[in-house]
């Protein structure tokens, strides 16, 4: 075939496979209403969808309904726990949203202001912003997009409609997020949290140190939760907790490493939190240091084994990321004082989970 033919067809075959030449969209959904939505043929992630959503998703995909004053916790970068990546834009907003999503699906009961926020951002650290988009469709779509929000987004809402509120990332930002949804006029007390199964296996069993010739010998193991929310007063500023951790089986270790049997503490096991966006069951494993190698020094005696942070700004554990814990184990009382939160060397530390359990000295 002559050039000439094949650049004449060309034009042509794109019409024929619907491409749009001519195009001058200033944002780009990702997708479009014709294509398959999350839990039909061609989607992703159908199975992952709680049941009764899966018929809303489309280029989002709600992963549960929120009511008023409920929390959610978690991090765009877990495509386990519910995030996608398909929306790159909105038409409400002129920007490159390439960052991975998350979505939730709200119903109105009422007429009213409604706020969805987030609590404590970092936008520095992680780059959120918040959509409301419509649900008159019967879709999560970026072409239902209502408004938008830097840290916080309010709409007025019409009794009987559906919302969809997404966490989208600027600019491919992922990451963690805590948010509430809060309601006008709304003085109903915080719906009890969800019953949840006992922890399986032992906390203490098969302890991880630092390394594997380390002697790790356990002190106390913590099967039940006191107080699932302790304010934080007497230790660092005055906050609420986000999250109440409903049960905990965690071991509390001493360790020593090294020909000098330098020593350092481990407190390992899982803690079943609040139902969020993503499992409430997660484990935790963190390594105290302790004497000359931590910053500050970790205090035992026969009453207590104290791990808090003497300076905000050194604390005794080795930082995950940008988080910290604290604790502290009386003996006399045989409970243990757990303290997670944000790293204060990014802005301010925020608290996350602050509980009391019951323990048993080994």
């Amino acid at each position: 075939m002559r050039l000439q033919q094949l650049l004449l067809l060309v034009p042509l075959s794109m019409v024929l496979m619907g491409v749009d030449t001519c195009s001058d969209d200033a944002y780009d959904t990702g997708s479009s209403d014709d294509s398959p939505a999350f839990g039909s043929s061609g989607g992703s992630g159908a199975d992952a969808l709680p049941a009764g959503l899966s018929s809303m998703a489309g280029d989002c995909a709600p992963i549960k309904r929120l009511s008023c004053g409920d929390l959610v916790s978690g991090d765009t970068s877990n495509y386990n726990g519910g995030a996608t990546s398909v929306i790159n834009g909105y038409p409400v907003s002129v920007g490159n949203y390439s960052g991975p999503e998350v979505a939730w699906v709200y119903h109105a009961e009422v007429s009213g202001e409604v706020s969805f926020r987030l609590l404590n951002p970092e936008p520095t650290w992680v780059n959120h912003d918040l959509f409301v988009l419509s649900g008159a469709m019967g879709r999560c779509l970026a072409d239902g997009a209502l408004t938008r929000g830097f840290n916080e987004v309010s709409f007025d809402a019409r009794a009987g409609e559906d919302y969809f509120l997404v966490i989208d990332g600027y600019d491919g930002d992922q990451g963690r997020f805590d948010a509430r949804l809060e309601c006008e006029n709304d003085d109903a007390p915080p719906a009890a949290p969800p019953p949840s199964a006992p922890l399986t296996g032992n906390s203490c069993a098969n302890i991880q140190g630092m390394w594997a010739t380390d002697t790790i010998e356990p002190i106390a193991r913590c099967k039940s939760v006191l107080q699932p929310a302790i304010p934080d007063l007497g230790w660092l500023g005055d906050s609420e907790p986000i999250e109440s951790i409903l049960q905990a089986d965690l071991c509390l270790a001493r360790g020593t490493w090294g020909y000098n049997e330098h020593p350092y503490y481990v407190l390992t096991g899982k803690v079943f939190g609040q139902a969020t966006y993503s499992s409430a069951e997660r484990g935790i494993h963190e390594t105290f240091w302790a004497g000359e190698d931590g910053p500050e020094h970790g205090l035992e005696d026969s009453s207590s084994v104290d791990l808090r942070s003497r300076n905000v700004s050194a604390a005794i554990i080795e930082p995950m990321g940008h988080w910290i814990t604290e604790a502290l184990l009386d003996k006399s009382a045989d409970t243990l004082h757990v303290r997670r939160g944000f790293d204060p060397s990014l802005g301010g530390f925020e608290l996350h989970s602050q509980f009391l359990a019951r323990c048993s000295l080994l």
